[in-house]
């Protein structure tokens, strides 16, 4: 998510759900970059970011065989 009060709604709900252990990024370069450097379980990316929108990066991520069976949700507040 590349809007920072986006991502922090997202983490306020995971939160209150009981998730404790996030990595965030604010574009889908930065977050194939840190997903070279951190182990997750699951990826919740919007749709719509710069430089690399999430179905680029979601394509990226399903060509590393080291990434591709992460679960991936999208997110977007686009309406229409």
């Amino acid at each position: 998510e590349d809007v920072v009060s986006a991502r922090e709604t997202i983490l306020h709900l995971l939160r209150a759900l009981g998730f404790s252990s996030f990595v965030e990024a604010e574009n889908g370069n930065v977050a194939l970059e840190k997903l070279k450097h951190h182990a997750v379980d699951l990826i919740i990316s919007d749709w719509n970011m710069p430089f690399l929108n999430g179905i680029d990066m979601l394509r990226e991520i399903r060509k590393d065989s080291a990434l591709r069976y992460i679960p991936f949700i999208f997110l977007t507040s686009k309406s229409g």
